[in-house]
């Protein structure tokens, strides 16, 4: 896709590891986009959760709210 920069690969995880992979999709986002001395934050980020029953709220809102 021209044009397309992934800042990250692709990650799958088991659906039971969701809060963790997130937190350390977070934190490698932090980290690349400071090396590559880049002002602002992460503009997008697609998150394919799975149709189990749980709360993932507290998780995306300590992320959210980490900065």
């Amino acid at each position: 896709m021209p044009g397309f920069l992934s800042l990250l690969p692709i990650t799958t995880v088991q659906a039971s590891q969701i809060e963790n992979a997130l937190v350390n999709v977070h934190k490698q986002c932090v980290t690349k986009l400071a090396s590559m001395k880049v002002q602002g934050r992460l503009q997008l980020l697609i998150i394919i959760l799975p149709d189990v029953k749980g709360s993932y709220g507290v998780c995306m809102s300590s992320i959210s709210c980490s900065h």
